[in-house]
C-alpha cells in the first residue's frame, strides 16, 4: 500500500496487514517471510545534455500488478527483503532488483510497473512509473534552481541544526551542506514554494522561522542568509469533560497550516503543512510543547471508547475533527468535544460451522486533513522526524502503524475478534483475509455500520475458497 499526500486512502488495506503485521520504514534489516524471484532492471540517467548523472538516489518504492491495474502497492519486504535506495554510478546506471509477484496464497499479484523514486542535490525530484519488461530504462532528469539558506538560533549564533519543509514539488528536494554552514540545493522546480526552517530539540521545543514565501523563476538562484529562529507555541488541551476517566490508548493529532493557501501537493501556491502528535494524559489533558505560528490548526482525538465530534462525519463523510484559527484563541486548555464509539466483535465460521482460526479482518475509518489528503483514523505523521531525518540521515526505526490493534485483528481459536473505537452512523468496508476462506460473494451486510456504543457482535459464515 503506497500513503502519499496526494491519495492517503489505504487502498488494498487488507493486504498491507497480512504480508506485514509491523509495518517497517527505511533500511532496517528485515526478515522475508514469503521469499519471491527478484528480476534485474537497469535504469540510465542522463542530464538535458546527455551526461550521465551520478550519486542520484534511485528507490523502486511501489509497485502495479496485472490483477489490479490501478493500484499502487508499497514495497512488499515480505516478499522481496527492505525497501533500499541505490545510487546511480559514474555512468549514470543504477542496478535495481524487483519481486516478479508479491503477496501470498490465494491472492498472488504480477508485477507490471515498477514506481520509482529519484533523488538528487542538482536535480528535481521525481516519481516516474516504468514498464518491468523493459529491462531497461533511460530517464533524463531536470536541473532546478538554486536555494542556499542559513540560520541563526536564538543565542543568534549560526547552526547547521535545522531542516527545510518546502510545500509543493519542492518537497523532495535534496539538500547539501556548504563549509559556510548553509544548505544548499539545486533540486527545486520553479514556482511560488511556502517553507519552514525548523530546528529540532530533544525537549520538544522546537524552533521555527515563520513562513518564507519563495518565488523561483527558471534556473534562478536564491539565498536567504541568517534566518532567525525561535520557539514555537506552547498549545495545551483537555478531552470534554463526557469522557470518563482515566482516559485509555488517547492520542491528538494536530495539522498546522500556518498560512493555508492550496492543497499541500498543489503545483500553484500549496500550503504548508506541521503535523505532530502526542499521548493523551489519564485525566485527559495533553500538551503540545512546541507548534508553528499562527493560521490554522485541525484537532482528532481518539482514545478507547472515544473519538472527536464530528459534523462531516455525522454527513457520512469521514473524520475532520476540530479546525481553529490559531490567532483567534482566546484562553486554554483548548477543549476537544469527544463522542463514543463502538466496538465490533466478528465470530467467523466455515461452510461446517467449525470457527475459522487465523483470519485477519479489517476495517478502516478515514482521517481526512485539512489540504491534505486522507488516511487511516488515528495515524500519526510527525513532521519533526523528517526535518531530524534531513539534519542527520540514519536508518529509520522500525514503526508499527498504531491503527493495527484496533482496526486490524486476526481471529482466534473460537474463530473471534473485537475491532475497537470505530466512529458510529458511519458505513465501513470490512474485509477477511484467509488462504482458505472467504466472504460470501452475496453478502449483503458489508459496507456494515455501527449505531450504537458498546459491543455490537456478528457472525459471519464463510465460503471456502476453490482450488
Amino acid at each position: 500500500m503506497v500513503v502519499s499526500r496526494r491519495i492517503q486512502i489505504p487502498f488494498a488495506f487488507l493486504f498491507l496487514f497480512c504480508c506485514a503485521r509491523s509495518i517497517t520504514m527505511g533500511d532496517e534489516p528485515q526478515e522475508v517471510k514469503k521469499p519471491v524471484e527478484m528480476k534485474p532492471f537497469q535504469l540510465k540517467l542522463k542530464d538535458a545534455n546527455g551526461k550521465p548523472i551520478a550519486g542520484a538516489k534511485c528507490t523502486i518504492y511501489a509497485l502495479r500488478c496485472v490483477e489490479e491495474p490501478g493500484s499502487h502497492y508499497s514495497w512488499p519486504s515480505d516478499n522481496a527483503g527492505a525497501m533500499k535506495a541505490i545510487a546511480s554510478d559514474a555512468n549514470g546506471i543504477a542496478e535495481l532488483r524487483y519481486p516478479i509477484r508479491f503477496g501470498g496464497d490465494p491472492d498472488w499479484r504480477t508485477t507490471f510497473k515498477l514506481s520509482i523514486s529519484l533523488r538528487h542535490p542538482d536535480f528535481i525530484g521525481e516519481e516516474i512509473d516504468v514498464d518491468h519488461n523493459v529491462g531497461e530504462h533511460d530517464h533524463t532528469m531536470k536541473e532546478g534552481c538554486e536555494m542556499e539558506i542559513s540560520v541563526l538560533d536564538d543565542q543568534g549564533d549560526k547552526t547547521l541544526d535545522f531542516g527545510i519543509l518546502m510545500a509543493g514539488p519542492g518537497r523532495s528536494a535534496e539538500w547539501a551542506v556548504t563549509e559556510e554552514k548553509t544548505r544548499r540545493s539545486r533540486s527545486i522546480p520553479s514556482g511560488n514554494w511556502q517553507t519552514l526552517l525548523v530546528r529540532p530539540s530533544s525537549d520538544g521545543v522546537h524552533h521555527f522561522s515563520g513562513i518564507l514565501s519563495l518565488r523561483l523563476k527558471e534556473s534562478q538562484s536564491v539565498i536567504r542568509r541568517n534566518v532567525p529562529l525561535k520557539p514555537g507555541r506552547r498549545l495545551v488541551g483537555t478531552l470534554s469533560d463526557n469522557v470518563k476517566r482515566p482516559v485509555e490508548e488517547g492520542t491528538v493529532i494536530v495539522n498546522c497550516i500556518p498560512r493555508p493557501a492550496q492543497n499541500s501537493w498543489s503545483n500553484e501556491d500549496p500550503s504548508i503543512l506541521w503535523q505532530a502528535s502526542t499521548e493523551i494524559a489519564q485525566d485527559g489533558t495533553f500538551v503540545f510543547p512546541s507548534l508553528p505560528e499562527g493560521g490554522k490548526i485541525q484537532f482528532i482525538a481518539l482514545a478507547r471508547g472515544w473519538v472527536i465530534e464530528c459534523d462531516e462525519r455525522k454527513a457520512g463523510k469521514q473524520t475532520m475533527g476540530m479546525i481553529v484559527d490559531i490567532d483567534s484563541l482566546e484562553e486554554e486548555p483548548i477543549v476537544l468535544p469527544m463522542e463514543e464509539t463502538g466496538d465490533l466483535v466478528v465470530t467467523l465460521t466455515g461452510p461446517d460451522g467449525g470457527p475459522v482460526v487465523g483470519a485477519n479482518v479489517g476495517t478502516w475509518p478515514n482521517q481526512l486533513l485539512e489540504l491534505g489528503g486522507s488516511t487511516v483514523l488515528g495515524e500519526r505523521f510527525d513532521s519533526i522526524e523528517g526535518i531530524r531525518h534531513q539534519i542527520q540521515p540514519v536508518e529509520q526505526k522500525k514503526r508499527e502503524r498504531n491503527y493495527l490493534g484496533r482496526f486490524l485483528q486476526i481471529s482466534d481459536k473460537k474463530g473471534k475478534l473485537i475491532l475497537r473505537d470505530i466512529p458510529l452512523g458511519c458505513k465501513e468496508s470490512f474485509s477477511v483475509g484467509h488462504p482458505d476462506f472467504r466472504l460470501p460473494a452475496n453478502a449483503d451486510a458489508f459496507p456494515y455500520r455501527l449505531d450504537k456504543a458498546g459491543l455490537t457482535e456478528i457472525s459471519i459464515q464463510l465460503e471456502e475458497i476453490q482450488r
